[in-house]
């Protein structure tokens, strides 16, 4: 797995999946190596009814990830994102819903 955050834990799980059925879950436990880069710092305006620019702070020449969804077991579970090299995106988002934003 590649560009995974500097020093930061994750939990991986795999299962095989034959024609006889799935085999038991495995998980595995792991700490990325290397320095972990300070959080940013985000900041999200709306700009309309259909569309939020979002911008933060944080280290120059990485991908962030911008993360969004209505409530927080859907940006758990399947959250809309994008990714930006760049401090600030523009989303587009459905209107008369309030969204959580995570980079």
């Amino acid at each position: 797995v590649a560009n995974l955050t500097a020093h930061t834990p994750y939990e991986i799980s795999a299962w095989a999946k034959t024609e006889l059925g799935d085999s038991p879950l495995s998980f595995v436990h792991v700490v990325t190596s290397g320095t972990r880069p300070a959080s940013p710092s985000l900041k999200a305006k709306a700009i309309n009814q259909t569309a939020v620019e979002c911008s933060w702070t944080g280290p120059r020449n990485v991908v962030y990830g911008i993360f969004y969804a209505t409530s927080f077991l859907e940006l758990y579970r399947s959250p809309h994102n994008s990714t930006t090299s760049a401090h600030n995106i523009t989303v587009l988002v459905q209107r008369d819903e309030q969204y959580l934003f995570l980079v």
